[in-house]
């Protein structure tokens, strides 16, 4: 009676205890199987007739079918069919780049065209920036497999996994940023066709600039080269700071009505928005490149 007790209380706290580790994030990033497998294993080796020969064996069986399992697995990975969880974060972070720039450059030319219907760019716009949100889930299991690949390729044991979550974070509030301003400008009415030109010039001034810069780094982190971010980008994007403010505080030479100048203010700080977040994914690029050790790229 008194082991059983024993036995069932165990079972309780041990698998209530790993239970809750499995909730706890980086628990559940890296090791939710591991202690999936605990729970299992402590529970039949528990509830087996307490004799020492029976445990024993029972374990090492158990530990005999992971050890084949996980030597299965490596081999297939390796030799058969290798699938490097790195190869693929490392090129779906450099893809991003390429497709939000492909995306604000290819709405660039209907951004000032307000047709009657614009679910089509706003449809496109919000797709792109969509999929880059939500691609941090998927980001978050690659790089904690990643984590565990062996050193292959460009990528060595203590590559900086967390620091492509990080770009890829701040890119995705970009991507957010991007579209607000899209979905903003587009459903505005009431900005007359005079303010819309008024604005013209600084939001292509930004967006132009802006499919430039993610294009450089795409390619740097696709060729794992450093970028031209303290030679070109960081110079441009001061410039660029600087002729929102004069353009913005210029005063205008038409009368502008009060909806006119909400629209016209509020374009302005969606604007510089984009340029402070751009700067920050500068900075981010930056840590990256120095801790990934990108080589410089030579110039002609």
């Amino acid at each position: 009676m008194f082991e059983a007790i024993v036995v069932g209380t165990s079972i309780f706290i041990f698998g209530t205890v790993a239970t809750y580790m499995r909730q706890l994030p980086k628990i559940k990033r890296r090791y939710d199987y591991a202690v999936m497998i605990f729970i299992l294993t402590f529970n039949l080796v528990l509830v087996s007739p307490v004799r020492s020969e029976i445990i024993v064996g029972l374990a090492l069986d158990r530990l005999a079918t992971v050890g084949m399992g996980l030597a299965i697995c490596i081999c297939i990975s390796i030799f058969i069919f290798p699938m490097w969880a790195s190869d693929e974060l490392h090129y779906s972070t450099a893809f991003k780049f390429q497709k939000l720039a492909s995306c604000v450059d290819g709405s660039l030319e209907e951004f000032y065209t307000i047709p009657n219907d614009t679910e089509t760019l706003q449809s496109t716009v919000m797709q792109t920036c969509k999929s880059i949100l939500h691609s941090k889930t998927n980001e978050e299991s690659l790089a904690n497999l990643a984590r565990w690949e062996p050193w292959h390729g460009k990528f060595g044991f203590f590559h900086p996994w967390e620091k492509y979550l990080e770009v890829g974070e701040t890119l995705g509030e970009l991507a957010a940023m991007i579209f607000t301003f899209y979905g903003y400008f587009q459903s505005s009415k009431k900005a007359s066709s005079v303010m819309s030109q008024a604005t013209k010039e600084p939001t292509e001034i930004v967006m132009l600039s802006l499919v430039w810069i993610l294009r450089e780094f795409g390619e740097s982190i696709k060729k794992m080269k450093r970028c031209r971010a303290s030679v070109l980008i960081t110079p441009k994007l001061q410039s660029m700071k600087l002729q929102l403010n004069l353009i913005y505080s210029a005063d205008s030479t038409v009368e502008a009505q009060e909806n006119d100048e909400k629209f016209k203010i509020t374009c302005s700080s969606l604007l510089m928005e984009i340029v402070a977040k751009m700067d920050l994914l500068v900075k981010e690029l930056e840590g990256l490149e120095k801790l990934a050790k990108f080589q410089t790229e030579k110039y002609e």
